[in-house]
Order: structure tokens, then C-alpha cells, then sequence
């Protein structure tokens, strides 16, 4: 309401002062072009000195305008550059709202997170991240927007423009504080893909019954490769470098077998042919559960996810 007002008082300061360039130009003897040209050199303070008043009723007219016209300036360049400066720090401290359509949301930032968003980014995607605290690092990610807030809070998630989204990975570092956002977030969106992180074992059915479409648990996958580190180190390594972002070689994808797909309705045996030294298929998750190391006799249907080690050097584009 202060801001209103404020804004309607000098505009009608502003009007004033453009009436009374008329009436000292009306005074002086001036056309009106002259005067307003006399009321801008004034109120700026440049004072050319080319015209200036001669009768006293001019003069009063000079100084009026001169102290309102300071004043109304001031005024315009303090508002101008407390906007400037607003809108600069929302931007930084994370304080604005999100306008981006199909993005990422990410919610919680720690380590797990990180990699995440780095590997995104890589993608070129468009990411939120959602954290109760200040990140400005996140500012030197290309493609990242940063909310401050707390993403089990509505609105903060409605300031992530939640509705427009891909998809949500929500990887805070307590369970309980993934459980409640999570469940959140499918009450507002209802159809949105959430990837909830859960690091202990007993939390996975909660978080699939809040909402959950796929879960990952960070601390039993590093659990085990930490095990396996022992006995099958080569495993642990490929492992390693199938998964990491930053590495280059190899990479792990998932390939939804379509209608039109070439392998709908061919064996795996022929898929294999067809794959060459290219990529390896590592399973086929059905209606019927994932089939690891499925037999050549399989054949492949609509509806079916392949699931393969590929070389991008060697397979620039997938066509299955």
C-alpha cells in the first residue's frame, strides 16, 4: 500500500511540475516547448542559464520548481536503484521465484545432491535446487536457480513452479525430512516423477507409499561397493567409472522398447548381433521384473526397458 501510494504521489508531482512549465511559459512569454525544455534543465540541475525567468512571478515559479523538482528526483533514482539492487539480490540470496517450464527440481544440497546437479547440468537441464540455507557457489553451475526455503514448505515449492516440472529428486540427508517432502510434493503434483533418496532400509516402502516413483539409497550402494572394494576390485572400478559424470568411456542407460521400435519383437539374440562391440545388454526389466543377463531366446515386447553398458565413442545414437 506504501508503494502505491508513494508512486501516486509523484505522479501527480511530476504532473504538477509539467502544468507548471506551462504556466511559466505562459508568464515569461515562452512557447510550451521552451518551458518544459526550461523545466528539465531546472529540476536536473543542469541550468544552461539560455532562458530564465525575468518577472518575480517567474521566479517564485523557479524556486518551486527547483526544490520539487530535486525532491521527485531523488525520489525516481533511489526507487530505480532500490529495484536494480532488489532484483539482483533475490537473485543471489535465492529469494526469487522460478519462471522456468520442464526443469529439475532438487531438493537439499550436500554431496549426493552435487553430483546430481553437475551431472545435469552436463545435460544441459534446467535445475532448481531447494535448500533451507545459502549456497552462492550454486551460482557458478550453468543452467542452476537457487530458492532458499524449506522444500517440505508448499510454498516454497510453488515459488519452484512444481506444477511445469520433469521430475524431482529430493536427496536431503534425513530420511524422515525426505518422507514429509515427498509426500508433499505428490499431493501438489499428483503425475510428477520423484526420486527420493533413502539411506536406510526400513524407510523404503513409507517413501514409496508417500509417493515415490524410484528410490535410491546412497549409503547402501556405497555400503556394498565398499565390500566388494576388498575382494572384486576391478568390479568396484567399472562400477566407478560406469556411474561417475565426469568419466568418459562408458555409460549406463535405459532404453524404452516402443511399437516402432526396431527390437519389438525381435530375440535378444538378434538385439545382440545388432549391438555389436557397441553396447552390452545387462538386463530387461518386463511386466515381469528385470531378467539380468536375459537368455538369446527372449523376445522383446512393448513395454520392455533395456538396460545397457554402451560406448559413446562407438554408438552416437541409439536406434533399437
Amino acid at each position: 500500500h506504501c508503494k502505491v501510494v508513494g508512486l501516486l504521489v509523484n505522479c501527480i508531482v511530476i504532473l504538477f511540475i509539467f502544468l507548471w512549465s506551462f504556466v511559466f511559459a505562459k508568464i515569461e512569454g515562452l512557447s510550451y516547448f521552451d518551458g518544459i525544455y526550461w523545466i528539465f534543465t531546472t529540476i536536473t540541475t543542469v541550468g544552461y542559464g539560455d532562458i530564465s525567468p525575468k518577472l518575480i512571478i517567474g521566479k517564485l515559479i523557479a524556486m518551486t520548481t527547483m526544490v520539487a523538482g530535486i525532491s521527485v528526483l531523488g525520489y525516481l533514482m533511489s526507487r530505480t536503484m532500490d529495484m536494480v539492487v532488489d532484483a539482483n539480490l533475490k537473485g543471489v540470496f535465492g529469494l526469487k521465484s522460478a519462471k522456468t517450464k520442464k526443469h529439475v527440481i532438487v531438493c537439499g544440497w550436500n554431496k549426493v545432491s552435487e553430483t546430481a546437479v553437475r551431472q545435469l547440468s552436463e545435460e544441459h537441464e534446467n535445475i532448481i535446487v531447494i535448500d533451507s540455507e545459502l549456497h552462492p557457489e550454486l551460482k557458478h553451475i550453468p543452467g542452476v536457480h537457487f530458492i532458499v526455503g524449506d522444500p517440505k514448505n508448499p510454498e516454497t515449492l510453488a515459488k519452484a513452479n512444481l506444477n511445469e516440472t520433469k521430475f524431482v529428486i529430493v536427496a536431503m540427508e534425513d530420511d524422515s525430512d525426505v518422507l514429509l517432502s515427498t509426500h508433499i510434493i505428490r499431493e501438489i503434483n499428483p503425475t510428477v516423477e520423484i526420486v527420493a533418496r533413502i539411506d536406510q532400509h526400513r524407510h523404503v516402502k513409507i517413501a514409496q507409499k508417500a509417493g515415490a516413483t524410484h528410490i535410491v539409497s546412497p549409503a547402501a550402494i556405497g555400503g556394498n561397493l565398499l565390500v566388494e572394494a576388498a575382494t572384486n576390485p576391478s568390479v568396484v572400478k567399472w562400477v566407478m567409472e560406469a556411474t561417475a559424470y565426469e568419466q568418459e568411456g562408458i555409460e549406463l542407460m535405459e532404453y524404452d522398447v516402443t511399437a516402432s521400435s526396431w527390437s519389438n519383437g525381435k530375440t535378444v539374440g538378434k538385439l545382440r548381433d545388432r549391438l555389436g562391440h557397441k553396447a552390452i545388454l545387462l538386463s530387461i526389466n518386463s511386466d515381469k521384473g528385470h531378467d539380468t543377463l536375459p537368455e538369446d531366446g527372449y523376445k522383446i515386447k512393448t513395454g520392455d526397458s533395456l538396460i545397457l553398458v554402451i560406448n559413446p565413442a562407438k554408438y552416437k545414437t541409439i536406434d533399437l
